[in-house]
């Protein structure tokens, strides 16, 4: 565990861009008191933050690179939003008023949330790669080839799109994505009933049981153990 723990400490010794980053965000998400335009130019900073650390963490770990199902989801968001907000704007004939900022402040909360979840999505999938590096490096030691074994080359379908770990309990939605269930019921009550791929309607009701998916992740563990 010290050499895993090692393994992995080397690469967050000192504060990092984003990580100062966070901590400004973390202030600005204070309680903040004001009319609907006022707070929704705080949230609007929060979010122009949170894509900066977006770009900062594609920019050193190749982030969309290695995973194209987070670019295409980054992408989605991004042209989700700008339509929105272009959607926005018409129905009010491009002016302003109480009830256009107050529309606007919800907007933006759902812009912030969306970019949050895909910063917490690379976060996870780097910190994923270093364990995966590190514990490979463990593996191939003499003295430790018999504490640890990994699963080699998992398959991607048998991968949760979300936190990128091996399925466990797998469902599936109407639209043919499978997630995990507990990470897919988690966005549900966040976010909302929407796909987070898809950004389909989805409700915990339409998710079903991977029957197959489970019996593939059964079987290659059979196989690896």
């Amino acid at each position: 565990m010290n050499h895993l723990r090692s393994a992995l400490s080397s690469s967050f010794l000192s504060p990092s861009y984003w990580e100062k980053a966070q901590m400004e965000i973390e202030q600005n998400r204070q309680l903040v008191k004001g009319s609907p335009a006022t707070i929704s130019k705080y949230v609007y900073k929060d979010i122009q933050l949170v894509k900066e650390q977006i770009k900062a963490y594609n920019s050193q770990n190749k982030a969309f690179t290695r995973n194209i199902v987070l670019y295409k989801l980054f992408k989605m968001i991004e042209k989700s939003n700008t339509d929105s907000l272009n959607a926005l704007k018409q129905k009010h004939n491009y002016t302003t008023n109480v009830t256009y900022y107050k529309q606007l402040l919800q907007l933006n909360k759902r812009f912030l949330r969306e970019y949050d979840d895909v910063l917490s999505m690379m976060k996870n999938d780097h910190t994923n790669g270093l364990l995966s590096k590190a514990k490979a490096k463990i593996a191939s030691s003499s003295t430790a080839s018999h504490v640890y074994r990994p699963l080699d080359d998992v398959p991607d379908d048998l991968v949760d799109p979300l936190s990128y770990e091996v399925f466990q309990d797998p469902v599936v939605t109407p639209g043919g994505i499978t997630y995990e269930k507990a990470i897919i019921l988690d966005h549900l009550d966040r976010n909302g009933n929407f796909d987070p791929i898809t950004r389909e309607t989805l409700k915990p009701a339409q998710l079903y049981p991977n029957l197959a998916v489970k019996n593939s992740i059964t079987s290659l563990i059979g196989q690896s153990s």
